[in-house]
């Protein structure tokens, strides 16, 4: 569960500060879905390692 909250947290860390470097309205959208995806991926993994999930239930939760 540590590792799920960890990616959560990294998510919206790179979320932040690609909104803050890029700046702008629109940079900061861009900033901020990169850091959102960023963080799915690596919630996914985390979930999976911690066995929360199977494979095809991130491959389910990933593609939706």
């Amino acid at each position: 569960m540590g590792k799920v909250i960890l990616g959560i947290l990294i998510g919206l860390a790179l979320g932040v500060v690609g909104a803050m470097t890029m700046g702008g309205g629109a940079a900061i959208g861009v900033g901020v879905a990169t850091g959102l995806s960023a963080g799915v991926c690596t919630t996914l993994k985390g979930a999976q390692a911690e066995n929360l999930i199977t494979a095809e239930q991130a491959d389910r939760s990933s593609t939706a």
